[in-house]
């Protein structure tokens, strides 16, 4: 059941969920009318979120048709790494600069709050942190347009991987590479931090295409 705020952000996040999922097959339609009597909304939330899922090319919205699906393949996911490598690297170089005591305390913060990463039961604060990381770098980048980007993209990526399951090891790797990123922030060192971020962004890049082949080639 959809709750009563942010309407068409749930709608979006129940629907792209659904496709990934692979609940909603590709070239399926998504009929308005059906939508709203199964979220129990109005269809006004309803065409906002398609109009966003067709924009994140999870939907394709056809003239006096309507939407379907459009399931993203690996070219797909691969495609909105590098748009997330160009966003993210720009935006970690233009916050270094901008990072105050504050936020590092904020960091250090969360940081020692979190568990060992190599602990499954930890899995979801290790992803909180992620999601705090590189939105507080996106929003000190002082760019607002790029931070809208960075966390649609950001977000949509996380859908897809809460359908999937890392490897063992990534959540350490990726802590790992945060704390590199965490320190050459701290060092206010721009092309240091943009080096490490492209690495942390390729490494995933390549161990989410690879985890989508394989779910694509067991489906």
């Amino acid at each position: 059941m959809i709750q009563p705020t942010s309407l068409a952000e749930q709608v979006y996040a129940v629907i792209a969920a659904e496709i990934l999922a692979g609940r909603r097959k590709r070239g399926s339609p998504l009929l308005e009318l059906e939508l709203a009597k199964t979220l129990n909304v109005s269809r006004t939330p309803i065409r906002e979120a398609l109009r966003r899922l067709a924009g994140d090319g999870l939907v394709e919205i056809r003239l006096n048709y309507g939407a379907i699906v459009r399931s993203l393949t690996p070219v797909d996911v691969a495609n909105i790494y590098d748009v997330r490598e160009a966003l993210e690297c720009k935006a970690v170089e233009l916050a270094c600069v901008r990072f105050s005591r504050e936020d590092l305390a904020t960091i250090d913060g969360l940081w020692a709050k979190l568990g060992d990463p190599a602990d499954a039961r930890q899995r979801q604060r290790w992803n909180k942190f992620d999601a705090a990381l590189h939105d507080l770098i996106a929003v000190r980048s002082g760019n607002e347009l790029l931070a809208r980007e960075i966390v649609r993209f950001r977000d949509l990526m996380m859908l897809l991987r809460d359908q999937l399951s890392f490897s063992k090891g990534a959540v350490e790797l990726a802590a790992e590479q945060h704390a590199e990123i965490i320190a050459s922030l701290k060092k206010c060192d721009p092309d240091r931090s943009s080096q490490l971020m492209r690495k942390h962004i390729r490494t995933f890049a390549d161990l989410h295409v690879k985890m989508f082949r394989e779910s694509e080639g067991n489906a």
